[in-house]
């Protein structure tokens, strides 16, 4: 179900941008575009595909990883070439690139993207050394990595309501408890969620972050066995969970609900639950005008929009990470496409059609944090569209 590559797309962008070829240069697999392109294959030498901007693209593999390019080669039409020694890598990608002055690679400028950094430093003074003048693939990375098919996009919808009836269960089994008077710890839940994954064939990777009072001011707090609190009533408990199909190449959902074990939430939780979930629907609003405007957005846009929304009611020196982070077809929850990110990174990327990501302000403030966490996707009509529920008020466990 992997995506097929936009061969069109990206010789268009290259195109575009003045750029007369992307060159994707792998070593033992350490680049997650050549395996978007290929599919999961063993590799284990150098080895390089090279798509210009006009003309047949060609992959050059050391004799040892042949085979693990035909599939590729047939599917896309690459003309293969194969060279065995050192000297023979560096003579053949000299000629590869006879005539091509500007070479886009996985190379960030001052390491300002690091999820696009893959090529070494010394490979990109090789490909120097041939005269060429090398430009960051970052976009163009983009679309061979991130673009969601109708299988991605099935696999995230339905794990996404999954997800959400895993959350509601968890809720429940804090307040049923401690009705019941039986000792409830933040690793009790978060290994009753991991049981009601494994139920579903869902996979998350790592546990759920649960975290109860200051430690929900811990953005990626882990509670542990024998040393996380117990919940107790008058606590405010956030609960960050995500989870994909136990399957290959499908999408993860990734959310986070904040709850409050009582029957009326106190108005120090409830103020600042509101500034979060503010800054959280104006990056939605903008995201929807700005595609209604026909306006093209980059990822640190919209982290600058919700930035200032928490800033201006107080609280900028308190949300303490990027909006949100790329989702997509890949391993991980965090993906390889656009961040909503203007604080960690300034990601220049565009939020094209067909990528995901999530929307999650937070504020931190020692004693107590709060965190919204929602999904979205680029739908090609529709523009941007929520794909996960969204919390309008903090849940009251009791």
């Amino acid at each position: 179900m992997r995506t097929l590559l936009d061969l069109l797309k990206i010789k268009s962008y290259l195109k575009e941008n003045e750029i007369d070829a992307w060159l994707i240069f792998d070593f033992r697999g350490n680049n997650p575009a050549m395996g978007h392109i290929i599919g999961k294959k063993f590799l284990t030498r150098r080895n390089a595909i090279l798509i210009p901007k006009e003309g047949k693209s060609q992959v050059l593999c050391h004799i040892i990883d042949n085979n693990a390019f035909d599939e590729a080669c047939q599917k896309y039409g690459f003309e293969k070439n194969i060279y065995m020694t050192y000297q023979e890598l560096h003579q053949k990608l000299e000629k590869m690139l006879f005539g091509k002055t500007t070479i886009a690679m996985e190379y960030s400028p001052k390491n300002a993207l690091p999820i696009i950094s893959y090529v070494d430093a010394g490979t990109i003074e090789l490909i120097k050394g041939f005269g060429k003048n090398i430009v960051s693939s970052a976009d163009i990375f983009q679309i061979a990595s991130s673009i969601w098919s109708e299988h991605h996009y099935n696999s995230h919808v339905n794990a996404a309501r999954e997800v959400n009836e895993v959350k509601d269960l968890a809720f429940k089994f804090i307040g049923e408890n401690i009705k019941n008077g039986t000792t409830i710890t933040e690793y009790d839940v978060s290994q009753f969620i991991r049981r009601e994954f494994e139920k579903r064939n869902l996979y998350a990777g790592d546990d759920a972050i649960v975290g109860v009072n200051e430690n929900s001011s811990n953005c990626h707090y882990e509670p542990k066995k024998g040393a996380s609190k117990i919940i107790k009533t008058g606590d405010l408990v956030l609960i960050d969970l995500w989870a994909r199909y136990n399957e290959y190449d499908s999408v993860y959902a990734d959310i986070t609900w904040m709850g409050y074990v009582g029957e009326s939430v106190p108005s120090e939780y409830a103020n600042i639950f509101e500034i979060v979930k503010g800054a959280r629907d104006t990056a939605v609003k903008f995201l929807q005008d700005s595609f209604m405007r026909g306006q093209k957005v980059q990822g640190f846009m919209v982290d600058r929009v919700v930035r200032e929304y928490i800033t201006n009611k107080g609280f900028g020196q308190y949300f303490v990470h990027r909006t949100g982070h790329s989702m997509g077809p890949g391993d991980k929850v965090h993906a390889l496409g656009v961040n909503l990110d203007d604080f960690e990174t300034h990601d220049t990327r565009y939020i094209i059609p067909k990528v995901g990501f999530s929307v999650e302000p937070g504020i931190y403030l020692g004693k107590f944090g709060v965190r919204s966490e929602i999904d979205m996707y680029v739908d090609e009509n529709r523009g941007p569209i929520v794909t996960t529920s969204m919390q309008e008020s903090i849940v009251k466990i009791l």
